[in-house]
């Protein structure tokens, strides 16, 4: 995907007739399970926007061959299947209810602080289950923010990632205006999605409130965990992020 440069090459796996999204999908799941396997670790980045697999050799013994394996594995290993999307006859998720995977359990520090339908009236949840609903609103917390007060500043390595609930807020880089965003916009995506994944980014602009703001905060992992179990949600924040990645 770019030329090689000292001992980084950037490549990914071809799906056929896939969108981005579900090659980003699968590409991250094939660098987890290449982790896992105990053969190598490499890292993922984003080159102009889209997903990319990064491959940094740092072992002054790793020769040719040791980076065709790598090659060679990404070529040959089964893909994985796409996600699901949800059904809207699945029965819903008590709020109440642990996960046997999540960390912890979901809502441990007690009830939601914003409520679920609440959560229902923003578009970045439109279609999402009731039970879905109470669960995301069990791992995050509510954020007030005074008019006139930054939510987020450029180059703060902060991963928060922020829905608006109520209010409006304002995005700035270098005092450009990017954009304004309303209930049911969110931002932080592109540092909170890329914590942990071998590299960082840092905030990409300046979030303030114009009115008083009302926030669902989640955390890298908690985003993580919403991406994973709500597919169309994940499309959209993606989505979200490939443009702003691309401006």
């Amino acid at each position: 995907m770019s030329p090689a440069q000292l001992g980084v090459l950037c490549f990914r796996r071809n799906v056929p007739g896939a969108d981005e999204d579900e090659i980003a999908q699968v590409n991250g799941a094939l660098v987890q399970r290449y982790g896992a396997s105990g053969d190598g670790l490499v890292s993922s980045t984003r080159l102009r926007g889209v997903y990319a697999i990064r491959l940094c050799v740092m072992n002054h013994t790793s020769t040719e061959n040791d980076v065709r394996k790598v090659l060679d594995w990404f070529v040959q290993a089964p893909l994985p299947a796409p996600a699901a999307e949800p059904q809207a006859a699945a029965a819903p998720v008590p709020a109440s209810a642990p996960s046997q995977t999540d960390p912890i359990a979901d809502g441990w520090l007690g009830p939601p602080q914003i409520e679920p339908e609440r959560l229902a009236a923003l578009a970045v949840f439109e279609g999402v289950p009731a039970g879905q609903l109470a669960r995301i609103a069990s791992w995050g917390r509510e954020l007030r923010v005074p008019a006139g007060e930054a939510v987020v500043r450029r180059w703060q390595a902060a991963r928060d990632f922020f829905v608006i609930v109520e209010g409006s807020a304002t995005a700035d880089r270098d005092g450009e205006l990017l954009r304004e965003l309303a209930a049911g916009d969110f931002f932080g995506e592109i540092a909170a999605l890329d914590w942990g994944a071998g590299y960082g980014y840092a905030r990409s602009a300046t979030v303030t409130a114009a009115t008083p703001l009302r926030l669902l905060a989640l955390g890298p992992a908690d985003l993580g965990l919403l991406m994973r179990d709500v597919p169309a949600v994940a499309k959209r924040i993606e989505r979200a992020r490939r443009e702003r990645m691309g401006r």
